[in-house]
């Protein structure tokens, strides 16, 4: 707990990586003796911690008490820039996940954001559950209705990060295991120059 609080205060690259593991640890091993003392820390000094510190020091917390920490986690969420999403959620999923964490992913994957939809879209294909599988498809399909017809004003504005992580999700899920004939299919579906070129067996429409 000494180290992990003088890493918190002291900042900076160097110590933020010494952090991360030192919260690893702390996820894996560490019992609730501390979890005043971390929670203490993580309120006082949440506004200067970058969203990689936020989130492991939330991935602890969580463990120890999911309803404390969960309107944390949406808070942080709230507060984080689009372009920084990729810098949290990973980070909290990697050493904590949850059916609670996992319905803040399914609601996320919703956005029109490209990068909060992105990163939540592959995060259920690694951590998620078979029963997402019929996630990732319908929000594929709302996806395609959408901009199917948009193929240069999706390109434009980056939809295609969106298109990527659906279909490669869809396939690379660890939950599930789609049929050769599905996944050629998806490969075939790609809009975006970003999902051709991502599969380059996909035919372009």
């Amino acid at each position: 707990m000494n180290q992990i609080s003088g890493l918190v205060k002291a900042g900076g690259a160097a110590d933020e990586l010494l952090l991360k593991r030192r919260m690893a640890l702390a996820v894996r091993y560490a019992t609730n003796n501390i979890y005043p003392e971390v929670m203490t820390l993580y309120t006082e000094n949440e506004k200067r911690l970058t969203p990689s510190a936020r989130a492991v020091l939330l991935a602890y917390l969580a463990k120890q008490n999911e309803r404390e920490a969960l309107p944390l986690i949406e808070q942080a969420l709230s507060e984080l820039p689009a372009n920084e999403e990729f810098h949290f959620l990973p980070e909290l999923t990697e050493l904590y996940f949850s059916e609670a964490i996992a319905a803040i992913l399914r609601k996320r994957v919703e956005s029109d954001e490209p990068e909060v939809a992105s990163t939540s879209a592959y995060l259920i294909s690694k951590y998620g559950s078979e029963s997402d599988e019929k996630v990732l498809e319908a929000r594929l399909e709302r996806w395609q209705k959408e901009w199917g017809s948009r193929k240069l004003e999706a390109d434009s504005n980056q939809q295609g990060r969106i298109e990527i992580e659906l279909v490669g999700g869809l396939i690379r899920a660890k939950a599930w295991k789609l049929s050769p004939e599905r996944v050629k299919q998806l490969q075939q579906s790609c809009v975006t120059k970003y999902c051709s070129q991502q599969f380059p067996s996909a035919i372009a429409r």
